[in-house]
């Protein structure tokens, strides 16, 4: 998963404005994918049921 340099910068700052804590280009880097990761985990569509249609 690519990030530009500018999705870097944002979220550090952001990083910055939400925790206190400046971190450096690799650190954000590292959390950002994570970050990532998890929204293409939990935002998948529900599989069909029963219940959910």
């Amino acid at each position: 998963m690519e990030i530009s340099k500018k999705g870097i910068e944002k979220f550090k700052k952001i990083y910055k404005q939400e925790f206190g804590v400046s971190l450096s280009d690799n650190d954000t880097l590292e959390k950002g994918q994570r970050v990532l990761r998890l929204f293409k985990i939990i935002y998948r569509p529900l599989p069909k049921t029963p219940e959910n249609d």
